[in-house]
């Protein structure tokens, strides 16, 4: 398992007469977390979060857990603003752009997004060799 994608540095710009300065910016670790993921020819991108997976109508009295979805799925929900810009919408966008890159490379793939207490003891990783226990992988038509 590979843990990457923090910030640091200063972001600048360079004006026309070649002089530097500061500016906002902001690393979008979702977006990020795919891009090493694709790099990395990986078949699994976990996004850790604070709920245990992926709801619809999210804090309302009609919320339903999402187990697994089809990419025409996860983008019919997107559609419906079925998920917030800045909580949800990035990592299910990362992952949908993961699995829609692995796809065009013939590979399959799956995305999960859950808590990190739920992951919790599922993961054993032994020298030279990385073992997934207790996880439910999903296809990549299904994540």
């Amino acid at each position: 398992m590979v843990i990457a994608c923090g910030g640091g540095g200063i972001p600048v710009i360079r004006h026309a007469d070649k002089q530097l300065s500061g500016v906002e910016a902001v690393i979008d670790k979702d977006l990020a977390s795919a891009l090493l993921a694709e790099q990395l020819g990986a078949d699994l991108l976990l996004i850790p979060t604070g709920v245990e997976q992926v709801a619809v109508n999210f804090g309302q009295p009609d919320q339903r857990w999402l187990s697994n979805l089809t990419m025409d799925e996860a983008q019919a929900l997107i559609d419906q603003n079925q998920f917030g810009a800045g909580s949800m919408l990035p990592k299910v966008e990362a992952i949908m752009r993961f699995i829609a890159h692995n796809q065009k490379q013939g590979k399959a793939s799956s995305g999960l997004i859950t808590s990190r207490r739920r992951l919790s003891g599922r993961w054993r990783i032994k020298p030279g060799r990385g073992y997934r226990r207790n996880l439910k992988r999903c296809s990549s038509e299904n994540y």
